[in-house]
């Protein structure tokens, strides 16, 4: 029997509002005491004793490990790092108890190093259909085309033009996921783009080229849309 990853880190957050107007809701809005929350950052994050870059370093929390949030008194206290605009969190980590920058936090589950979208995907929703007809409103010139549907609303397309274009489609319902945290995925489902901070983070719409491709990541109708297209 095929095991899946756990889903409360990415499917039942779909009662969880999140903004459908320009501006997009504070990711400090969103999670909650008890949420888990898992680290994105390549090189993990400082867990600190307050809610100050000058705070005491009590832990480095390295990437793919997950944090839980705490009961804080306090008014979350903002920060922007590479130009993330969070907050600081109030978390558990084993048995330490601190502060961690929210921008590089994420409800999702972490990629494993080399995994693939299709399989990342594959691991944490159940499929429900793949296809290959490619949609009547485009210019039939496709070579290839895949479309797979899974339960949670997730998507995922690959399609390739007859004069070499292909591109790759991740589609992931708003109710789910942030910009930010759709922002990190793509981040380490697609580091080509991201490497040296090469795509910066923007709070209504990335779009970052490298060589012949680029990758663009936004809302777009009640989606969040991961887009790659890359020239032959």
């Amino acid at each position: 029997m095929k095991k899946y990853r756990p889903l409360h880190a990415f499917i039942f957050f779909s009662l969880v509002a999140v903004s459908t107007g320009a501006q997009p809701i504070a990711f400090s809005k969103i999670y909650k005491p008890g949420y888990n929350l898992f680290v994105f950052a390549p090189s993990g994050l400082s867990l600190r004793d307050k809610p100050d870059l000058k705070g005491a370093r009590i832990k480095l929390v390295p990437y793919g490990k997950y944090v839980i949030v705490q009961k804080d008194e306090n008014a979350p206290v903002p920060i922007t790092n590479e130009n993330i605009e969070g907050h600081w969190v109030k978390v558990k980590y084993e048995d330490k108890v601190g502060y961690l920058f929210d921008g590089f936090l994420s409800r999702l589950y972490p990629v494993r190093e080399n995994e693939t979208i299709e399989t990342y995907l594959e691991s944490i929703a159940t499929r429900v259909s793949t296809g290959n007809q490619p949609p009547d409103t485009v210019v039939a010139d496709f070579a290839y085309f895949k479309k797979t549907i899974y339960e949670n609303g997730m998507t995922f397309s690959i399609w390739t033009h007859t004069d070499g274009r292909s591109y790759r489609l991740v589609t992931l319902e708003a109710s789910m996921i942030s910009l930010q945290e759709a922002y990190l995925l793509a981040s380490s489902l697609m580091p080509f783009y991201f490497k040296d901070n090469g795509c910066p983070f923007n709070a209504t719409r990335v779009f970052c080229e490298k060589e012949f491709a680029s990758v663009e990541i936004k809302k777009e109708g009640k989606n969040f849309i991961i887009l790659e297209k890359m020239a032959d």
